[in-house]
C-alpha cells in the first residue's frame, strides 16, 4: 500500500514551510503547482471549469511519482484534490464526484491521509498573505489579495472540517512541532 499524506488548508497557514521542513528531514514531497496550471488555464478560478485540469495533474503527478520511485512508501503531497471543492463558487456539488475519484485512486492501491491545517485567527491568516504578495505578486490575479474571497475561502474551509482525518492548529506552534504532530498522527494510523 502506497500512502499519500496531503497537507491542505487556508492559505497562510504554513503549509509550505512544513513541506520544507518534512523534506529536509528526509520525507518524500511533492509540490503540485497550482498556480502554473491555473495561469495556463484563462477563468476565473472560482469556477469549476478551471478547477478540472489540476485535478487531473494531481492525480496524474501523483501515479507518476510513484511508477518512477518505486521504494516510496509516504508521499507528502502540497494540497489534495478533495480541497480544490471548497475553492469553488460551487463547492458541494464539486465535492460529490471529487469524493468518487479519491475512492477510485484508493481502489488502485493508495491510502491517502487528508491533514488540514489550521489557524483560527483571520487576522494572522491575513497578515501572512500580505507579505507572501510581496515575493509572489502573482497570486493577486488568485484573488489572494481579496479580502472578501479570503474571509469566504476561511470559512469553507471551517464548514468543511469533517473531509480531513487530522487537523493541526498551527496558529502559535513552531514548524518542527507541526511536522512532529502530523508524524505521530501517521505512527498511529
Amino acid at each position: 500500500m502506497k500512502r499519500i499524506i496531503t497537507l491542505v488548508g487556508m492559505i497562510g497557514t504554513g503549509k509550505t514551510t512544513t513541506m520544507n521542513a518534512l523534506k529536509d528531514q528526509g520525507y518524500d514531497i511533492l509540490k503540485v503547482d497550482y498556480i502554473k496550471i491555473a495561469s495556463d488555464f484563462p477563468c476565473d478560478n472560482r469556477m469549476i471549469l478551471s478547477k478540472w485540469a489540476w485535478i487531473s495533474n494531481w492525480f496524474y503527478k501523483i501515479e507518476r511519482h510513484f511508477l518512477e520511485n518505486p521504494e516510496t512508501t509516504d508521499l507528502f503531497v502540497d494540497r489534495s484534490a478533495l480541497e480544490v471543492g471548497i475553492w469553488t463558487n460551487n463547492c458541494k456539488s464539486l465535492l460529490a464526484p471529487l469524493m468518487v475519484s479519491m475512492e477510485e485512486f484508493k481502489s488502485r492501491g493508495y491510502e491517502i491521509v487528508n491533514i488540514c491545517f489550521k489557524c483560527n485567527d483571520f487576522n494572522i491568516i491575513q497578515e501572512g498573505i500580505k507579505k507572501r504578495l510581496l515575493n509572489e505578486p502573482e497570486r493577486l490575479n488568485f484573488n489572494e489579495g481579496n479580502p472578501h474571497f479570503l474571509q469566504d475561502l476561511f470559512n469553507s474551509y471551517l464548514e468543511n472540517e469533517s473531509l480531513w482525518d487530522f487537523i493541526v492548529d498551527t496558529q502559535d506552534t513552531k514548524t518542527d512541532e507541526v511536522c512532529d504532530s502530523i508524524i505521530r498522527f501517521l505512527n498511529l494510523q
